[in-house]
């Protein structure tokens, strides 16, 4: 019996299929031995009845066309990334800053005389601070989406201080003023509290009279800023290529960049004698399994606009 990895399009509809795949497949591949844990006979004859409709089902999607596969194939990913979308969401909503002790104490926050940045963005999501704090959520930053969020909202602040659009310690009307320039939402009821002791004032008239005073010392800033985030967009740039389906992939993409990669870089539109005969191209793909009818259809995709039919 065969035991191939799910990059084979058979064996990852089998293991699709069958949750107890694995568990199976390796069973009847491991070689019993003097150390083999001892296996129920009711064990054996379960795995006997699995092994023989795996392999039944085997033969039926192996019977099936390409194209029969690649849309089974195609349903199942949809599918399995659906579920891993509703995994990932439950485990955010179990997450401590979704919990209800994590939501924040507007009436003791709005009485503040003033907010660190950390509690301001905290406070901007409407979670409590002396819970929510960036210690216990930068860990989870490359799984959580909200973390991602406050890791993000906290880059911009750290550097607007930078640049003294705001301070370390800020008066709550004042930070929310400027949080609300640059687009970010505060719970309601948090703002009104903050108004009850005096107005949200608008931060930035304020911060136009200190730039006046610090122009050059700003400028300079701003524009090493400019320069470091055009230098990291392009690296970014450069480092998500990717053709123009973005991430997506199928087996028959795969063939048809690699078709592209072996016959046309070195094409040039004027020398004809360039170009590679579709023919050519064709024999080749059929060596990597590809059908003859799917062949031409790559070959021709990527024949270069006008040129000639017939040899050359």
């Amino acid at each position: 019996m065969r035991y191939r990895p799910n990059t084979d399009p058979v064996e990852y509809l089998l293991e699709r299929e069958f949750p107890a795949y694995r568990s199976v497949m390796l069973a009847h591949a491991q070689p019993i031995s003097r150390h083999t844990r001892p296996v129920s006979a009711g064990t054996r004859e379960w795995r006997a009845l699995m092994q023989a409709k795996i392999e039944e089902r085997r033969k039926e999607l192996e019977a099936l066309s390409v194209a029969e596969r690649t849309r089974l194939v195609e349903t199942a990913r949809a599918k399995e990334l659906e579920e891993w979308k509703q995994k990932a969401e439950q485990e955010e909503r179990a997450r401590f800053f979704n919990q209800p002790h994590a939501r924040a104490d507007l009436d003791h926050w709005g009485k503040m005389a003033y907010w660190s940045l950390d509690e301001g963005i905290a406070l901007s999501f409407g979670r409590e601070p002396r819970v929510v704090t960036w210690k216990s959520v930068e860990p989870l930053v490359q799984v959580s989406p909200f973390a991602k969020q406050f890791a993000d909202r906290r880059e911009i602040a750290i550097r607007a201080a930078v640049v003294n659009e705001i301070a370390q310690s800020n008066i709550p009307g004042a930070f929310i003023a400027w949080a609300k320039r640059i687009g970010w939402s505060f719970p309601p009821e948090l703002e009104s509290k903050v108004a009850e002791r005096g107005p949200i004032a608008d931060w930035r008239s304020m911060y136009e009279q200190e730039r006046t005073v610090h122009a050059a010392t700003i400028q300079r800033a701003n524009a090493r800023i400019a320069e470091l985030e055009e230098a990291l967009a392009k690296a970014k740039d450069a480092a998500s290529h990717r053709w123009p389906w973005g991430t997506y992939e199928t087996e028959l993409l795969r063939k048809l960049a690699a078709t592209a990669q072996q016959f046309w870089l070195n094409y040039d539109p004027s020398d004809p004698s360039t170009a590679v005969n579709n023919d050519t191209i064709v024999a080749w793909l059929q060596q990597k399994d590809v059908s003859n009818r799917i062949a031409k259809a790559i070959a021709t995709i990527l024949r270069a606009d006008g040129l000639p039919t017939g040899p050359r």
